[in-house]
């Protein structure tokens, strides 16, 4: 077992500028993060200022179903991620990522995460902004 917090949710939607702009306007959420993403759509991370909590919402043209959203994943913090991702695999967690997989355009200097499935199929992603 391992101690992680929560780091963000993932959203993926139809229009992310919609989206985020709606987060912000009529939650009063705050943009801490805004990248280049898939298809020269922008990746927002917005954060709730009541709780700290934050939202990673991206773009995604075609979604299950007809929908226009759905959480993609839940993050948690790692606080040494090669530790949990050996963790995980010694410990038969399903792991659905390509291995440590590195988002160099996310943060000043870039973040570091591995993702697994729980039973159910939600994913689970393990993050780390690199320091």
């Amino acid at each position: 077992m391992f101690n992680l917090s929560l780091d963000h949710i993932g959203l993926h939607c139809s229009d992310v500028e919609e989206n985020a702009k709606w987060y912000q306007e009529k939650l009063g959420f705050k943009v801490v993060g805004k990248f280049p993403g898939k298809g020269g759509h922008n990746v927002y991370f917005l954060e709730n200022p009541s709780d700290g909590k934050m939202y990673e919402i991206s773009q995604r043209d075609q979604l299950p179903g007809g929908a226009t959203t759905r959480v993609d994943h839940i993050a948690y913090r790692s606080e040494n991620l090669e530790k949990d991702y050996v963790y995980c695999k010694e410990s038969g967690y399903k792991i659905v990522s390509d291995e440590i997989e590195v988002s160099p355009n996310f943060w000043e200097k870039g973040s570091r995460c591995f993702k697994i499935e729980s039973p159910c199929g939600e994913v689970i992603e393990i993050c780390q902004k690199i320091d």
